[in-house]
């Protein structure tokens, strides 16, 4: 089965997080950056976003340190693609220390 268009994969995607249940959303964002690259409907800049995205909602999630480690994969790939001074570039690396205090001050 060929996944949804890029334009609408998302939403769907989205949806279950914003009625609260982040871990969900998660899981749904999980294989969408490997279908992205397999399929090659979309350029670089999109599955970088994409798994930003995953990164944000399996922290939402709980997993502070899952989503810190995936901004670090995620930080190595935007440094490579896009440079040090992209905007996103910079975002990313203020979630991935974000995600490491939180991980550092979680009590579980």
């Amino acid at each position: 089965m060929c996944p949804p268009p890029a334009s609408i994969w998302p939403l769907h995607a989205v949806a279950p997080g914003q009625r609260g249940d982040p871990a969900a959303t998660a899981a749904a964002y999980e294989e969408l950056p490997a279908d992205q690259v397999r399929v090659s409907w979309t350029r670089p800049p999109e599955t970088l976003a994409t798994r930003d995205n995953l990164a944000g909602w399996v922290g939402a999630a709980g997993d502070a340190a899952g989503a810190a480690a995936m901004f670090d994969q995620l930080l190595a790939d935007r440094l490579r693609v896009l440079g040090p001074a992209h905007p996103t570039t910079r975002g990313t690396l203020a979630s991935l220390a974000y995600r490491l205090d939180q991980a550092a001050t979680d009590p579980s």
